[in-house]
């Protein structure tokens, strides 16, 4: 089962790893084709596709988790029914959002700027299209068809580079907003199997059903995304819309470390499914969840720690307008850990049947994050206070979360206190060691001695490095420590 996991996750993280150096791509060269100002407006805009995904109203989410025990049973009528009252109501309600989106985008206030009426009006369409997508990720998930889901998201991240940034150059953010929808139906076309769409079935009650069984397993990523959000409503809210681009920037460098996480997610969702299904085994899950743990706390810190010592280089040489983020880049980064923690650890919990508790504990974050966030704008004025309120709720939420799974899959092992200790330690001496250099070890302002500067810190963190990196291959392994 070990082998089977390691090529499963090989082939998501090849194609995660080949999205996000697309995307990572695509987020270098906007900044630089667009003022601060509108790439605030281009991250605003972002929010409409990043709620929109959860336009399926909990019934993709519920297709995920029901349709690996069902085909297990090789329960066919079943499979073809659910996936059809999904995927046509979905259907329904994203044309219905895009409707009041070209409506929305009529109004004075709106219609004032054609920017920002035009890519409302283009995204209100890529919505549409963003479902058909995304229902095909599900559908190849759920085959354990890994390979083809990698690779549907790699294209897709390459056709949006491709289109985006010529669109961009041409016609501002209206090109941004029509590169992301010509990639989500070049992808649909190119990948699209007769066999996962069923006929047009339009089942209200049905989908109603479906909707409210799956509504708290897609609360869980839609209270992510609630989390990761709030820094930039309240930045463009109080701070305005260049503050919004100086933010946007560093949630975009920061979300590098996500790569991980998402494929162990990915991989390991289905498999705690059949543990859970066959004999409600928790003690397979939490051996399971601990391996993932311990994979992603070390090759999370590896990953903060490496970025964050290039990221003065980054900023000055390729974004030197938007040095003042600089210091909102290194907050938002040094969470991304803890939230990959959630992330990995939201797919036991959903298996575990924890939704009440993890809704909990996401709301209660949400509130955290919102309230240090406009405490830091409204007594600041600065984007950096917002990103540092942001960094301490979330941080909060990755350990909150982490003692939540483990509580869960305990049984006989030591204490989660003591776990959580363990799994932070790399925390405490990499990012302990980085942040001291980063604060403390200034460079001159010529380019070599900033060049010099990043690989004494490299130097210097290099021995830590090693020692987890051979942690990680030990856990890889076996042999935990």
């Amino acid at each position: 089962m070990r082998g089977a996991i390691a090529r499963d996750v090989g082939k998501v993280l090849a194609g995660n790893v080949g999205s996000q150096i697309a995307a990572i791509a695509r987020g270098i060269a906007i900044p630089m084709l667009v003022t601060p100002a509108r790439y605030g407006l281009w991250r605003i805009l972002l929010l409409v596709w990043q709620y929109g995904v959860y336009l399926h109203l909990g019934s993709f989410a519920l297709l995920n988790r029901e349709l690996p025990g069902l085909l297990a049973r090789e329960a066919h009528e079943r499979i073809s029914a659910m996936r059809q009252i999904a995927f046509w109501g979905t259907m329904a309600t994203s044309s219905l959002a895009a409707i009041g989106l070209i409506a929305l985008s009529a109004m004075p206030a709106l219609a004032a700027d054609p920017q920002q009426a035009w890519a409302l009006r283009i995204s209100a369409v890529g919505l549409v299209a963003q479902q058909g997508f995304l229902y095909l990720m599900v559908d190849f998930r759920v085959h354990k068809e890994f390979g083809r889901m990698s690779l549907l998201g790699f294209c897709q991240a390459v056709a949006a580079l491709v289109f985006m940034l010529p669109l961009a150059y041409v016609a501002g953010v209206p090109g941004l907003a029509l590169g992301m929808a010509l990639a989500a139906v070049l992808a649909i076309a190119a990948f699209a199997r007769r066999s996962a769409f069923e006929p047009p079935r339009f089942d209200l009650r049905g989908f109603a059903r479906q909707a409210l069984r799956g509504l708290p397993l897609s609360s869980l990523p839609l209270l992510n995304t609630a989390i990761t959000s709030v820094g930039q409503i309240v930045a463009a809210a109080v701070l305005g819309l260049e503050a919004t681009g100086f933010y946007g920037l560093g949630v975009m460098i920061g979300t590098l470390v996500y790569a991980i996480p998402r494929a162990l997610g990915m991989v390991l969702y289905p498999r705690y499914l059949e543990s859970f299904e066959l004999d409600e085994n928790q003690a397979k899950i939490g051996a399971l969840l601990r391996r993932s743990i311990h994979v992603t706390s070390i090759l999370g810190i590896l990953t903060v720690c490496g970025v964050a010592i290039f990221l003065d280089l980054l900023y000055r040489y390729a974004f030197p307008s938007y040095l003042p983020a600089l210091g909102s880049s290194y907050a938002l980064l040094a969470m991304m850990p803890f939230l990959s923690y959630a992330l990995v650890l939201q797919n036991a919990l959903l298996a575990l049947r924890l939704h009440r508790q993890t809704i909990g504990l996401q709301l209660l974050f949400i509130a955290l994050s919102a309230g240090l966030s406009l405490a830091g704008a409204f007594a600041f004025d600065d984007v950096v206070w917002v990103a540092l309120g942001v960094m301490l709720a979330n941080t909060a939420y990755g350990i909150g979360a982490l003692w939540l799974a483990l509580s869960a899959t305990r049984g006989e092992a030591r204490s989660p206190l003591r776990e959580i200790l363990a799994e932070l330690r790399p925390a405490l001496i990499l990012g302990g060691a980085t942040v001291a250099m980063v604060a403390l070890w200034r460079p001159g302002d010529a380019l070599a001695s900033r060049i010099l500067t990043a690989f004494g810190q490299l130097l210097v963190l290099s021995p830590a490095a090693v020692f987890f990196g051979v942690r990680l291959l030990r856990a890889r392994g076996g042999k935990n420590d």
